[in-house]
């Protein structure tokens, strides 16, 4: 029997309880500082594979890490292998070409996390804590594999490697790595770290595993290349970094609380499973607003705002689609066409001063117009 404390050890009356009902730290929400590590959310694609031809986002706060275009596809459970028992999805890389990476280019899965979400741990100064990665992987290669975290500026870089030993078995990894006490890593809103996972990585971009170096490293040295083998195919679920020497049980975080996380960066008002720029006439947004506009005036402005939920990270950038999925498009259900626009964004919303051309008569000083919009503030 242990005495109930409160958070400063001080006794609570005499209260007492047993040790099977203590609850360890571990089991606490928010130790996890990746988000969408279980790869549920992908708003950008809904499921579908892109091939990215450039760095990009792909599943939610999942961006690729690129010297070259082409070189493998990204998709939310490709090759439709069964997840890893506890998870529904995974992150699927495949191979397109069979790439001989050069010494100074290199191809990656990353994640940046927000210095907000890693201050606690005290990296750039004595005491700096230590931190554990863990993860599901599948690949149809074998052998050693690469990744590396990095500080914002990708001066300070941690190399780490993990075996695969099976082709085509899920693996649960672990890694271990002691706090940075060197270099400088961001604890505002911009990127307090870089995760990496290496999907080939040539030899002046890859570093000693295993501890701190000052370089940009994005890979273990001799680390199996992804896109080396045409085909190859990499798969990745589970991810969590988090306090501490020991990995504990992944964190499934409720559906509505990850969404939220990952809505601080981008958001869109299309279904969560509907990619933006898709046709979705058939069941239009619609809005209707007023200033009192009753004549064919070529400049009548009809404003409008929209908040956002949660508040962004940033000023994000705004983009906007027709109903039927064109870039920079409206929709109009009255005379005449929209064709000059304003607009301004804000933390927590953003808004939009339509104009219109000749021919066009607000009925009774009110126009019904449509549009879909994406919202993007992504580190």
């Amino acid at each position: 029997v242990n005495t109930l404390t409160d958070l400063d050890g001080v006794a609570i009356d005499g209260a007492s309880i047993t040790n099977s009902t203590i609850v360890p730290t571990s089991s606490f929400m928010f130790r996890n500082k990746v988000i969408n590590g279980d790869m549920r959310i992908d708003q950008r694609n809904g499921g579908t594979s892109v091939t990215p031809t450039g760095d990009a986002y792909t599943l939610d706060r999942w961006s690729t890490w690129v010297y070259q275009s082409s070189k493998f596809s990204v998709q939310q459970n490709a090759g439709s292998v069964t997840p890893p028992v506890g998870f529904s999805n995974y992150l699927g890389i495949t191979s397109t070409s069979a790439y001989s990476v050069p010494a100074n280019e290199g191809f990656a899965i990353t994640q940046k996390i927000e210095g907000y979400n890693v201050a606690d741990l005290g990296w750039g100064a004595a005491g700096a804590l230590t931190v554990t990665l863990s993860f599901w992987v599948r690949s149809s290669l074998t052998g050693t594999f690469g990744g590396a975290i990095n500080n914002s500026a990708q001066s300070r870089s941690y190399p780490f490697n993990y075996q695969i030993t099976l082709p085509n078995t899920w693996e649960y990894k672990t890694i271990t790595i002691d706090g940075d006490t060197s270099g400088t890593w961001l604890t505002t809103n911009g990127t307090g770290f870089f995760v990496k996972f290496g999907l080939g990585v040539g030899s002046a971009l890859s570093g000693t595993a295993g501890s701190w170096a000052t370089a940009n490293y994005a890979s273990s040295t001799g680390a199996t290349s992804v896109v080396g083998t045409s085909g190859a195919t990499f798969y990745i679920t589970g991810v969590q970094l988090e306090k501490g020497t020991v990995a504990t049980p992944f964190e499934h975080r409720p559906y509505g609380t990850e969404l939220s996380l990952c809505q601080r960066y981008y958001q869109k008002s299309y279904d969560i499973g509907t990619a933006p720029g898709t046709d979705v006439s058939a069941s239009y947004i619609g809005l209707h607003t007023g200033n009192g506009v009753t004549d064919t005036s070529t400049n009548q402005n009809v404003p409008f705002t929209i908040h956002v939920n949660p508040t962004m990270r940033a000023q994000p950038t705004f983009y906007y689609y027709s109903l039927e999925g064109t870039l920079n498009r409206y929709n109009t259900f009255t005379a005449g066409a929209m064709t000059r626009s304003e607009t301004g964004t804000t933390l927590g919303g953003f808004w939009r001063g339509v104009n219109s051309i000749s021919g066009y008569t607000a009925p009774g000083g009110s126009q019904l117009y449509g549009f879909c919009f994406v919202l993007t503030a992504e580190l």
